[in-house]
């Protein structure tokens, strides 16, 4: 059973862990702890934000088939209200698809999420967003 303290240290280290294992890793949170997801808003917070990062470490590693399951897994977890990781969402797909499929859809769907983080006036995650959207076309 995953707590907090793990779910830290595993986003936080998420880069120096071998793609295989994080996969797995995720896996298994995910399907051990699904009860969490739901009732410990801290827990599924956390959660959501080990499964970006881990998407966009994929991505830059050139693991698609295990970023794209993971794309999937984080739509899943969407709730109605879930602003923050809808527009992740589009970023995260948008980059996917840059890196693997369509440059000019892939940078689409990332403008338009950095758009919507404009217009709202989240400048420092749109900042954070762009940055990794750099990382990833290298």
């Amino acid at each position: 059973l995953w707590h907090s303290y793990e779910m830290y240290i595993l986003v936080n280290t998420l880069e120096e862990i071998n793609p295989d294992l994080v996969y797995h890793l995720i896996e298994r949170i995910l399907s051990q702890n699904s009860q969490y997801l739901k009732e410990i808003t801290e827990f599924r917070n956390l959660l959501i934000r080990l499964i970006i990062r881990t998407i966009l470490s994929m991505i830059r590693r050139q693991q698609k088939i295990f970023s794209e399951k993971l794309i999937k897994e984080l739509d899943k977890l969407t709730l109605v209200f879930d602003t923050y990781v809808r527009i992740s969402s589009i970023f995260v797909k948008g980059c996917w698809i840059y890196k693997f499929e369509d440059k000019n859809m892939g940078t689409k769907l990332v403008s338009r999420s950095l758009k919507i983080l404009s217009e709202i006036n989240a400048l420092e995650l749109r900042g954070i967003f762009k940055h990794n959207f750099e990382k990833i076309k290298g």
